[in-house]
C-alpha cells in the first residue's frame, strides 16, 4: 500500500543501505584522527577535502535511521492487523544478528588494547550487569560501558521494535 503511494521499495531500501554503508566506511575511514596517524595519499583531491567528505558522510546514520522507522512504519501499515507475534520475530532477528557480532567483537577485544574487562570493569557482579546490557544492546539505553561506543544506535533499533508493541493489539488498521 504505501509502496504503491510512493513508489519506494524494497529495492531502493538496499540501494539506500549500501550508500549508507559506503558513506560509514569513508566516515570511519577517513576522519581527522585516522588520517594524521597514517599515510595516505589523497591525489587529485587534497587532505582537507576529504575531511570534509568524510564529515559530510555522518548523514549515513541518519539514512540507517530514517531506513528502519520507514521500514517498521510500512510494515505496520502494510498489515491489516498487527500482533505482538510478529513484534517478537522481529526483535529475535535484531537480536540474533546484533549477538553474533558482539560475540566475536567480544573475542576480538579479548586480544586488543580495549579489552572487555578495561571497559566493564574488575570480573564481578558489575562487570557482568555492563556485558549483559552491551550483549543485548542497551548499553547506551541504560548509560553502562560498551564495548564499542556506535553501538548506541542498537539501543534506537530496539527502541523501534518496541514501540511496535504499542500497536499489537487486533484492531483493524483501515479504521
Amino acid at each position: 500500500m504505501l509502496e504503491e503511494k510512493c513508489g519506494f521499495t524494497q529495492k531502493h531500501t538496499m540501494i539506500c543501505k549500501g550508500i549508507a554503508l559506503l558513506m560509514m566506511y569513508c566516515h570511519h575511514l577517513f576522519d581527522e584522527q585516522m588520517i594524521m596517524e597514517e599515510q595516505i595519499v589523497f591525489v587529485p583531491l587534497t587532505e582537507k577535502i576529504v575531511i570534509h567528505l568524510a564529515w559530510i558522510c555522518k548523514a549515513c546514520v541518519a539514512i540507517f535511521v530514517f531506513l528502519t522507522g520507514y521500514g517498521y512504519a510500512k510494515k505496520y501499515f502494510d498489515s491489516s492487523k498487527i500482533n505482538a507475534n510478529e513484534v517478537r520475530k522481529s526483535l529475535k532477528r535484531l537480536m540474533i544478528q546484533y549477538l553474533f557480532i558482539y560475540i566475536v567483537s567480544f573475542a576480538a577485544a579479548c586480544f586488543a588494547v580495549r579489552t572487555p574487562i578495561s571497559v566493564y570493569g574488575k570480573l564481578g557482579v558489575k562487570f557482568v550487569i555492563n556485558m549483559i546490557a552491551d550483549a543485548l544492546g542497551l548499553a547506551y539505553l541504560l548509560s553502562t560501558p560498551t564495548l564499542n561506543a556506535t553501538w548506541w544506535y542498537m539501543s534506537l533499533a530496539i527502541i523501534f521494535v518496541l514501540i511496535c508493541l504499542l500497536y499489537t493489539s487486533p484492531i483493524p488498521r483501515d479504521s
